[in-house]
């Protein structure tokens, strides 16, 4: 099987008229033809304000210059998502599983470890993701729109710059207008101001907007405080009136390693603290005992609100120091060396920062 994906020509009209209207602005050097590599599509753009990285089109230039292909593993890693439908359980439940939490430029977003997928050395696809829902539910059929009933929505765990940009398409729909978005985004607590704003202003703050739906989400269904997920726009408005108004609110948020995540620091406290390397049984053994242990100490993050109900402040008091931990656990396990290992100890804790 071929590795390699041929990237499709351009239709004559879609050039005639990018070159067309390049020509014509003079002064805009930054509108481009690009064939965007998640739709699959030629489309023009303006790249001073296109939210997606350049890793993600191929412009006509580079086309013409000879790109012309993409390695199918660069393509799967910039496609690769999970989707169900949120009145399916057993999908719910997997993507839910496939999830924790890490730190992103804008604040906290879900790691999704794809249940189907593996990278060139056989290990599962895991990258940096948001949740989307469908917006809104549909109707199949005409027959089913006078009785009333719509087909359930879907959702995905997709790269968080390929979610972003559904949601930020649904909100157009939605709201009509870059300042309708603004405004909603202000309503929910994500702006200080819903007056001269710009663009990256906006979309950084839709950003931290979606990582903490997405992460209220899958906490929110971990917890059974939902049975499914709803709609950004429907978390949104509902902090515009749920925002507590001169309240403080604590949130669990439970970050639990993957495998390769767990087994690497296995392998550094064995390293540290035995001179060798574990064994696969070691490893079976701990990665479980790791992961439940996360489960069990959340981090602790504190939203503080005014008379109004906007975000005054947060706050995240960290959970669980796996290395501290694990490396505790191993020095009473290996009695016969445990006067080293606790000489050891004290440079330990200050090397990870623990006081």
């Amino acid at each position: 099987m071929s590795n390699i994906v041929n990237i499709p020509q351009p239709s004559k009209p879609q050039v005639t008229a990018y070159k067309n209207r390049t020509g014509y602005f003079k002064s805009d050097t930054t509108l481009k033809l690009i064939f965007d590599l998640q739709t699959m599509e030629w489309k023009v753009v303006d790249t001073k304000t296109y939210v997606k990285p350049k890793s993600t089109y191929i412009t006509l230039e580079d086309w013409e210059a000879g790109k012309k292909t993409v390695n199918k593993e660069a393509l799967d890693a910039i496609t690769s998502y999970y989707t169900g439908k949120v009145d399916d359980a057993t999908s719910t439940e997997a993507a839910v599983a496939a999830s924790s939490i890490t730190m992103g430029p804008s604040g906290p977003l879900i790691n999704f470890t794809s249940p189907n997928e593996k990278d060139p050395n056989g290990k599962p696809v895991v990258f940096q993701a948001y949740l989307y829902v469908a917006e809104p539910n549909v109707a199949r059929s005409p027959e089913q729109a006078m009785a009333g009933k719509v087909s359930s929505s879907e959702f995905d765990f997709n790269r968080t710059d390929s979610g972003r940009d559904r949601h930020l398409k649904d909100l157009y729909k939605i709201y009509g207008s870059k300042q309708g978005i603004i405004d909603a985004l202000y309503k929910g607590g994500f702006l200080k101001s819903n007056e001269d704003i710009d663009t990256s202003e906006m979309v950084f703050s839709l950003e931290k907007a979606i990582g903490e739906y997405s992460i209220n989400q899958v906490e929110a269904y971990k917890s059974k405080q939902i049975k499914q997920f709803v709609t950004f726009n429907d978390w949104l408005t509902s902090r515009e009136t749920n925002a507590g108004m001169g309240e403080t609110r604590t949130v669990p948020i439970t970050q639990v390693f993957d495998e390769s995540n767990a087994r690497a620091l296995i392998l550094q406290m064995y390293k540290e603290l035995q001179q060798r390397e574990p064994s696969e049984e070691e490893y079976a053994k701990w990665i479980p005992k790791i992961q439940r242990k996360q489960e069990q100490t959340p981090a602790q993050r504190t939203t503080v609100y005014d008379a109004e109900g906007k975000v005054v402040s947060e706050k995240t008091k960290t959970g669980l120091n796996e290395q501290e931990w694990l490396f505790r656990k191993l020095s009473k396990e290996d009695e016969s060396g445990a006067v080293r290992l606790m000489g050891l100890y004290d440079a330990f804790r200050q090397a990870i920062g623990v006081r």
